[in-house]
């Protein structure tokens, strides 16, 4: 069988809705080229996981099965020769689009454990285009969860980048059904300001749960961390928030959204809440669009 049939071939098998593995094993071993480029000057994969995704993306039944299936084959492509280094970042870069869930958070964790480029500049265009999409999200779409999801892929890739454990890092929903234990301010001083109806707040604040530590970002981001190592300082401030939430377990976390209209521009404020098993709710948010110079000020309460 001719090379270009063979690669032909591969092509297809990896483009079908649930790719068979030992197909594909088949034609790498039988000597296709997993490096081979297409008409487009692309590497043939580039398409064909987004594609796969796309099509079974609302199938609760198929999503799971497929998402382990690309795994598979990628392992097997890396194992086979394909150049990581070369292709990797443009192979990851489907997962963006394609389910718009915890696969998509689950796809990139999966990708990261290869060394998929030479130095930091060569991911500033992946950074981008994660950050793009957690910026539509939150200021365009206001899913706030979505938001957060692309988030939490930002700070993986980027402790990555920086040589951090990127393991670390969690979707918020791990943190449900966990106990507060005590409450951190990061900074080496308390620059809160305490007001009548809530308290201002210019440091992340993390909610230590055992050895794990849900953090609250100043940006109004929230982030989940399955160890709560930390070279920040950090100050105690569980007695600010007292009985009613240290000692109780996260019951839910949630978001809203407020569009504050000034002159003819929206300004949109997220809310997120975190619920506690004794229904006080911890409420953040930012004034983003009432202070000049497009400034804003988190604040939180407790309800």
């Amino acid at each position: 069988m001719i090379k270009a049939k063979l690669n032909e071939k591969l092509a297809l098998a990896c483009d079908k809705e649930t790719p068979d593995l030992d197909e594909i094993k088949e034609l790498i071993v039988a000597g296709a080229d997993t490096n081979q480029l297409n008409k487009y000057n692309d590497n043939i994969f580039d398409d064909v996981f987004l594609e796969v995704l796309y099509d079974v993306r609302d199938d609760a039944k198929k999503l799971p099965i497929t998402v382990k299936k690309i795994k598979e084959i990628i392992s097997l492509m890396i194992d086979n020769g394909f150049d990581i280094k070369r292709f990797g970042l443009s192979t990851m870069s489907q997962f963006i689009f394609a389910t718009y869930d915890l696969f998509t958070f689950d796809l990139y964790r999966f990708m990261l454990q290869y060394d998929l480029a030479d130095g930091p500049e060569a991911y500033e265009d992946t950074l981008e285009d994660i950050g793009t999409e957690e910026s539509y999200q939150r200021c365009c779409e206001h899913d706030h969860d979505l938001e957060n999801l692309f988030y939490a892929i930002y700070e993986m890739v980027e402790a990555k980048i920086e040589g951090r454990n990127y393991k670390s890092i969690e979707l918020y929903y791990g943190a449900v059904g966990l106990t507060i234990d005590k409450i951190v301010y990061f900074s080496d001083s308390n620059t809160m300001v305490e007001k009548k109806t809530f308290t201002e707040y210019n440091a992340d604040i993390g909610f230590i749960c055992g050895d794990k530590l849900l953090v609250m970002r100043d940006s109004v981001n929230i982030l989940f961390m399955n160890d709560r190592v930390s070279e920040q300082p950090q100050i105690d401030i569980s007695s600010l928030f007292g009985k009613d939430v240290i000692g109780r377990k996260i019951k839910s976390v949630s978001f809203d959204h407020k569009d504050v209209i000034i002159g003819m521009t929206y300004y949109g404020q997220p809310t997120i809440i975190i619920e506690l098993t004794n229904g006080k709710k911890l409420k953040f948010t930012h004034n983003f669009g009432e202070l000049s110079d497009k400034e804003t000020q988190p604040r939180f309460w407790i309800e």
